[in-house]
């Protein structure tokens, strides 16, 4: 049975990673890539490398990281063989490899697999999980230990999801378009970044945070990592902000979380470096665009600049029309006084330039 609390502060081997100095303890720090990811090993990398400090030592543990169950809960049971038989550990899985860490954590509930004792030794940090129970787009085939993680599952870790990782932090509301294709674009963008992520943060609620407690005492810490800038329209530059500001209120209204999540603080002084090394009035203008403005203002500079684009449209278009109508005045003045010319001149010279032609 789950029971909701407060979160009652990081369990004793995360606290003495945190202490730092010769006094933290080490610890095996077992990893578990995500799907797909072959030779690639950079799990350990996450959280810019704090659980795969000195004195802890990292260790990839292979599995078929192929994102079908069957893959899944044979990682499960690798998972379970590679935890030494004494000593602190932590487990660290990205994507799949937190799908990994959830099918272990089932096997020792029900006795499928040894479970390691005692159950404070072990910790986990599972990142990006598509089974997570908040956010999680979880499906799959292949499984025969059912999916997410057991009604107490016994050891206390952290699930750690990216804001619009589309793969952990999918919206509830299906119907909200917006939201929907917002979250796919962060499976691309989101969902493989999670270096930047603040350890110190995670472990000491920096992040919105949202925890479970179970009968075992153990404690599922839930922490959502804002993201500053909706994926939808992360490529738009320098239009971003104002864009942002317009639509994150649509998307959010799509999802239910046990938290919220702050909106981004707009930048105070524009970064007019990255603005293509312009200078002068040009400069500031799209400058300006940086700036925080209400929806109402940005829309109505978006619609005198969409205006004064149509006025100089036009105003070349008429200069166009200009040049042409000009070119043909010219075409006939010069054929009247041609026309003139020869209406002038003596008979026998007509004949001559009649016969010539």
């Amino acid at each position: 049975m789950r029971r909701t609390a407060t979160w009652l502060g990081p369990p004793v081997l995360v606290a003495a990673l945190c202490a730092g100095g010769g006094t933290a303890s080490a610890a095996s720090v077992l990893t578990f890539e995500g799907a797909f990811s072959g030779s690639d090993r950079s799990s350990h990398q996450i959280m810019g490398g704090a659980l795969c400090a000195a004195p802890s030592t990292c260790q990839g543990v292979p599995y078929t990281s192929i994102p079908l169950g069957t893959y899944t809960q044979e990682g499960g049971r690798m998972l379970t063989a590679a935890i030494p038989a004494s000593g602190d550990v932590v487990l660290l899985g990205h994507s799949q490899g937190g799908q990994v860490i959830y099918s272990a954590l089932r096997d020792w509930s029900t006795g499928a697999q040894v479970a390691p004792s005692p159950a404070s030794r072990v910790t986990w940090f599972s990142f990006g999980n598509p089974e997570n129970r908040y956010g999680g787009r979880q499906g799959g085939v292949g499984y025969t230990n059912g999916q997410g993680l057991p009604e107490d599952p016994g050891y206390s870790g952290y699930e750690v999801i990216r804001q619009y990782d589309g793969w952990a932090d999918a919206p509830d509301d299906r119907s909200n378009l917006l939201a929907v294709l917002n979250a796919e674009m962060g499976k691309h963008s989101l969902h493989s970044n999670y270096r930047d992520v603040d350890y110190a943060k995670v472990v000491n609620g920096g992040y919105p945070t949202h925890t479970d407690t179970y009968e075992s005492g153990a404690q599922v810490r839930y922490v959502w990592v804002p993201t500053d800038t909706l994926p939808l329209i992360a490529w738009t530059g320098p239009f971003a902000p104002a864009l942002d500001n317009a639509l994150r209120p649509i998307v959010e209204k799509a999802y239910n979380r046990p938290v919220s999540i702050p909106y981004p603080t707009p930048p105070t002084e524009p970064n007019t470096a990255k603005l293509g090394g312009q200078s002068g009035a040009k400069t500031e203008a799209k400058a300006a665009v940086l700036q925080d403005v209400p929806r109402s203002t940005w829309q109505k500079r978006l619609a005198d600049k969409t205006a004064q684009a149509r006025e100089r449209r036009q105003e070349r278009a008429a200069a166009r029309a200009d040049k042409v109508r000009t070119a043909m005045q010219s075409i006939r003045d010069r054929i009247t006084k041609a026309d003139r010319e020869i209406r002038q001149m003596p008979p026998e010279r007509t004949a001559e330039t009649s016969e010539k032609s």
